[in-house]
């Protein structure tokens, strides 16, 4: 498993927990360089990410080891009616400014920021006959989603939010197909839930029939019983130890946080027997909460 810096909090305001803002361009070139001083090379950006591109691509200027995936804009202008000329101009206009904003002439991994442009054929098929493009995925939020997109072979690349409430991720259809696509790199993001999963409950969304405080609790009581640190361990130990999990992707907006996260993915895996009782534990976990978009 490789740590995958995250770009959304270099190119705009981002998270719900986020009370900094966004940092100046010269500390995110300095978190950029950073990372690649630290063994990370693979950085995830896209078009809906503000300044985001722009920043890695004055870093592309300085440094040729940047292995970039971006994502197709969430093209939020479109609807039912909308002529497939005027599609495919949206889409070669969100590709065209990526490689110009990246400063490169061909996109290494290109995403779908949203799934249902997957089955949207116009759209998916235009993709496919693109020349700048080395590989294609997809961004989800659910497990059916990951197993429509894996029965895909021209699906090469899969982002998937994971983390220590959310266990979608274990049913058996998935995990085999999993098991076949070895093709398929595996990214996870949103491992602290937008941060909600380190933060106390009044940093916690305001949702009905929720109480952050059990969830707390809950996640405290297992800090104590695996004899870890914190709850910021506690949700890495749980990440690393899923052996189908290629990528880790985090967000920083300053070195120190960086330099945090780099010593945490030293942290220990858990055991079968401490995955188990970690499934038992947030079996009935409510979408409402593990889907930052319905906050």
């Amino acid at each position: 498993m490789q740590l995958v810096l995250g770009t959304a909090q270099l190119g705009l305001d981002y998270g719900i927990t986020n009370s900094n803002g966004k940092p100046k361009l010269t500390e995110s070139l300095e978190i950029i360089k950073y990372a690649l001083d630290n063994d990370i090379n693979i950085f995830d950006t896209a078009r809906a990410y503000g300044d985001s591109e722009y920043i890695l691509g004055l870093a592309k200027e300085k440094y040729n080891n940047l292995n970039i995936i971006t994502k197709l804009d969430p093209l939020n202008e479109l609807n039912d009616t909308t002529p497939k000329e005027e599609i495919y101009e949206m889409i070669d206009a969100s590709i065209n400014t990526s490689i110009k904003n990246l400063n490169i002439d061909i996109i290494e991994t290109f995403i779908l920021h949203r799934f249902h442009h997957f089955n949207n054929k116009t759209i998916w098929n235009h993709l496919l006959e693109n020349k700048k493009i080395k590989k294609l995925g997809v961004s989800i939020y659910y497990v059916e989603e990951a197993i429509e997109a894996l029965k895909d072979n021209n699906i090469k690349h899969i982002q998937l939010p994971i983390n220590i409430l959310d266990q979608q991720w274990f049913c058996d259809s998935f995990l085999q197909l999993i098991e076949k696509r070895t093709d398929v790199t595996i990214h996870c993001r949103s491992i602290l839930l937008q941060g909600i999963l380190i933060s106390e409950a009044d940093k916690w969304p305001k949702i009905n029939d929720i109480n952050p405080e059990e969830f707390i609790n809950k996640l405290n009581d297992l800090v104590k019983l695996f004899k870890l640190n914190s709850r910021l361990e506690l949700c890495f130990s749980y990440v690393k130890s899923i052996e189908w999990i290629d990528g880790l992707l985090i967000g920083v907006d300053n070195i120190n946080q960086l330099n945090e996260n780099l010593k945490l993915f030293n942290v220990r895996k858990l055991t079968n027997k401490e995955l188990n009782l970690i499934r038992s534990v947030f079996k009935n976990t409510s979408n409402k909460l593990l889907n930052p978009a319905l906050w």
